[in-house]
């Protein structure tokens, strides 16, 4: 059974008179909050596809990235990435993290095995991992 019928029939119930307080105002609270929260996610989504609507730079150091919109669940969009002027990376994805902050992923491609690989590694330690993030920041995707 649909959820839409299942609340139908929930609000044509009379209450029971067990004491268990009445359905329909709990289910009436329940709605005002479901509504509330996908009128949140749609002026989320609504903001992030303005904000995506064409292509944009952000430069922190020696890391220029060039942001092209899209917009996908978590996927924020697409994005080169130049490093010194001199080296691009293209196919670069931007994520939402969980913390709400969007971070870089490198291209990757599928082995054999069926899992991904990276096809650019930057050491964890590199100064570029900072001017990547704050370029992020300097983006405001999210």
């Amino acid at each position: 059974m649909r959820s839409d019928a299942i609340l139908a029939k929930m609000l044509e119930t009379p209450d029971q008179g067990g004491g268990g307080g009445d359905i329909k105002e709990e289910v009436k609270n329940l709605e005002t909050i479901l509504s509330n929260k996908i009128d949140k996610k749609m002026a989320k989504t609504t903001t992030r596809a303005k904000k995506t609507a064409d292509a944009r730079e952000a430069k922190a150091g020696d890391v220029k990235i060039t942001y092209r919109g899209y917009c996908d669940g978590n996927l924020l969009g697409f994005a080169s990435v130049t490093f010194y002027g001199e080296l691009t990376v293209h196919e670069c994805r931007i994520y939402e993290g969980k913390d709400g902050h969007p971070w870089l992923a490198f291209p990757s491609s599928q082995g054999k095995d069926g899992k991904y690989y990276n096809k650019v590694y930057l050491d964890k330690d590199s100064d570029l991992n900072d001017q990547i993030a704050e370029a992020l920041d300097k983006l405001e995707l999210v």
